[in-house]
């Protein structure tokens, strides 16, 4: 795929290295049921985002002074800062093939870097309110993104050029396409609706009963979809709920003992679920029963992001208390 040319550069490269907690062997870390901070890296405003890129050597995050960073996941040095919103970057998203990475903030926009050299290669225009989430196609043709504009858009990556438009009553929270590529979710309100990712029909609208502010997070196989509903404060809400996305039914309701659930990431293996709460806490619990496997403490305040590395062996959480974390298999 033949990169956008680039249109603005600003960079800033600082070669610091994050406090270390640990040493770290990520090597055959099959059968894990126990992890461990490895990593403390300081963020300069709350963490809203964190992805890692897809051969799982390096963690990007978003934060609230609107700056992006990228990490050494294992060493934890800084690479690079890239710098060019002017408020919170909500959202951060490596493409499939790793080469770039894209980022949505309350200043509206969508913006593509380059993961290398950190250079600006398109911003991407049209949302009138906050751009909440983005999220790559499979093939990395594509990007979606979903604002409180009360839209999901489809955005050519090549070409920098708006696709689709769906419309939808409330603000948007956050879009994933499904692992196969066929289809796009968005969140809003209380609610999950399935689209159609070619012809932007809507296929489903599953109605989740949280109170507000839904994430959620496919399953690695496509057949489900783990929700949770407490990402506005002033609606907590503790429960972790599985859906099926071909019927659209509850499959299980696991109340979260800890705290309200404010984000949610599944496994690559689909074993486990990861959660993040106001309670400054991640729960790593077992996919099919939803019993609890640990409880991983740390952060000192709300856990906005939580991600895990492509292997599945690593966990990157990101919060307010202005770090990210990552975790790595108990020794």
């Amino acid at each position: 795929m033949r990169k956008l040319a680039m249109k603005v550069l600003t960079l800033v490269t600082v070669g610091c290295v994050g406090a270390l907690s640990g040493s770290a062997s990520w090597a055959g870390c099959e059968g894990v049921e126990a992890w461990e901070l490895f990593q403390t890296l300081t963020a300069p405003g709350s963490v809203w985002s964190v992805a890692w890129s897809p051969d799982g050597s390096q963690v990007a995050n978003g934060s609230g002074s609107g700056a992006i960073q990228v990490w050494e996941a294992d060493s934890g040095t800084l690479i690079q800062t890239l710098m060019g919103h002017t408020r919170t970057v909500a959202s951060v998203a490596w493409s499939p093939d790793g080469s770039q990475i894209a980022s949505g903030s309350d200043d509206n926009t969508i913006k593509i870097w380059d993961s290398e050299t950190g250079a600006l290669a398109v911003t991407l225009a049209g949302h009138t309110d906050i751009v909440r989430s983005v999220a790559w196609s499979p093939d990395g043709l594509q990007i979606a993104s979903g604002s409180y504009d009360r839209t999901v858009r489809i955005w050519n990556v090549e070409t920098g050029e708006l696709v689709q438009t769906w419309f939808v009553p409330t603000a948007v929270g956050t879009v994933a396409w499904s692992p196969d590529g066929l289809q796009i979710a968005s969140s809003n309100g209380p609610m999950i609706r399935i689209w159609e990712a070619e012809t932007g029909d809507l296929l489903k609208v599953i109605g989740t009963d949280h109170r507000a502010g839904v994430k959620f997070a496919w399953s690695p196989d496509g057949a489900q979809i783990a929700s949770v509903g407490g990402a506005i404060r002033t609606f907590p809400d503790p429960r972790l709920k599985i859906w099926d996305v071909a019927t659209g039914a509850l499959l299980r309701i696991t109340p979260d003992l800890y705290g309200s659930l404010l984000t949610v990431a599944w496994s690559p293996d689909g074993a486990r679920i990861a959660t993040g709460t106001n309670a400054r806490t991640i729960t790593v619990s077992a996919a099919d029963t939803g019993g609890v496997i640990q409880v991983l403490t740390g952060h000192t305040a709300y856990v906005e992001s939580v991600a895990w590395s492509p292997n599945g062996c690593k966990l990157a959480s990101g919060a307010d208390d202005r770090t990210v974390r990552i975790w790595g298999p108990r020794e």
